[in-house]
């Protein structure tokens, strides 16, 4: 007789420390602000509208301040409340729906704000669970995903990474389900939310071209298609398309792999020094380790075949590719570049634990963790 199939159950702690983590920030949050919501976002009297309370030891305030900004003023009139206003509106959807959820009360944004956000990074912590079951592995394995500090200090100050990184999982997985139509609706909504998800997107369409053509063009299509017309409206709206590097102060994308190194080494050998010492081994090692493993899986394959490389082999070297051409101006913003490069080291470790390379991400695991002083010392 045919042995019996093992169902292994759904740990509950993953999501519930996670849950209890992101209740733990903004208790902290709130606390630094004497409680004051409107504060909690760090806005800056620089873009602040009139009326409203600013952090007085931070002139330009931080970006989770645009959000509400956005929440509270239609387009165009916003622009004059934001650095760069096509860039940051592209990124509509948390606005949108925390606007919604606080009916234009700027006190009542945050908490919007917050469970959005919430909501988006458990559906990621519950995918990767999933994914990590499928695999054999250990469920606790989504805490490194549920608990980095990237998608924690996004989440306390009203960034987009949670939300736009769980809806884009969620898809990816309803896409593996072959559920079409969910997967379509998911990533367009990921999108639109923070447009680093069309690299998740990309990555499942050229993974699928092969052995699911008509999946893989309506995933093309269907979320390509809104967004540039996104950008046309937005065009209409401000003036540019929303495409770029960064907001205000960014430089350009880099034409050669880390060319920040050399800028900043420019600029002054001793911030490459410690930057080397302090943000190298949690960083920038998993993003060299990455595209070592992208090169040895193109050279591994024959010929191109429905199943090489797989899906998480097209995630981790689109990935890669992005982490290694970033901006200067990102490498240089330590609580910008951990929020920056959550997708690619969330690639990193799905490809780890999908193929048993284990080693590397145990071993950056303190250093992640230790990441966590960026999270909460952003003021």
């Amino acid at each position: 007789m045919p042995a019996a199939t093992v169902r292994i159950r759904p740990s509950p702690w993953p999501l519930t420390i996670t849950a209890l983590a992101l209740a733990a920030v903004v208790a902290y949050s709130l606390l630094l602000v004497g409680g004051d919501t409107r504060l909690a976002l760090l806005p800056g009297r620089d873009f602040a509208p009139p009326g409203l309370p600013t952090i007085p030891r931070n002139a330009k305030g931080y970006d989770g301040q645009f959000g509400l900004y956005m929440a509270l003023y239609p387009p165009p009139e916003v622009a004059r409340y934001l650095d760069v206003p096509a860039y940051r509106y592209q990124r509509v959807l948390l606005p949108a729906l925390a606007g919604l959820l606080s009916q234009g009360d700027a006190r009542a944004y945050a908490w919007a704000a917050w469970a959005v956000l919430a909501a988006g990074h458990l559906l990621g912590v519950a995918v990767v669970q999933g994914w990590l079951r499928q695999w054999g592995r250990d469920q606790t394995w989504a805490l490194v995903y549920g608990l980095w500090p990237g998608f924690i200090l996004a989440f306390r100050v009203g960034l987009p990474e949670p939300l736009s990184y769980g809806l884009a999982w969620a898809g990816l997985e309803a896409g593996r389900r072959g559920k079409t139509a969910w997967a379509w609706l998911l990533f367009l909504l990921a999108v639109l939310a923070k447009e680093t998800a069309l690299v998740v997107v990309a990555a499942a369409v050229l993974a699928w071209l092969r052995s699911h053509p008509r999946r893989a063009l309506c995933l093309a299509l269907g979320v390509g298609l809104p967004w540039l017309a996104w950008q046309a409206v937005l065009v209409g709206l401000f003036g540019r398309p929303g495409v770029g590097s960064g907001g205000a102060g960014a430089t350009g994308w880099s034409w050669l792999p880390l060319g920040w190194l050399a800028q900043l080494a420019a600029a002054s050998p001793k911030a490459l020094f410690l930057f080397l010492v302090v943000m190298g081994p949690a960083l920038l090692w998993p993003v060299l380790l990455a595209a070592w493993y992208s090169l040895q899986e193109w050279r591994g394959c024959r010929g191109w075949r429905a199943t090489c490389p797989d899906l998480w082999v097209w995630l981790l070297t689109l990935h890669a590719l992005v982490a290694l051409l970033l901006p200067f101006s990102t490498w240089r913003e330590p609580f910008a570049v951990i929020r920056v490069l959550s997708g690619p080291l969330a690639a990193f470790w799905f490809y780890s634990w999908h193929r048993r390379r284990l080693w590397g991400w145990r071993l950056m695991l303190a250093y992640w963790m230790g990441l966590w002083v960026f999270a909460l010392g952003r003021i």
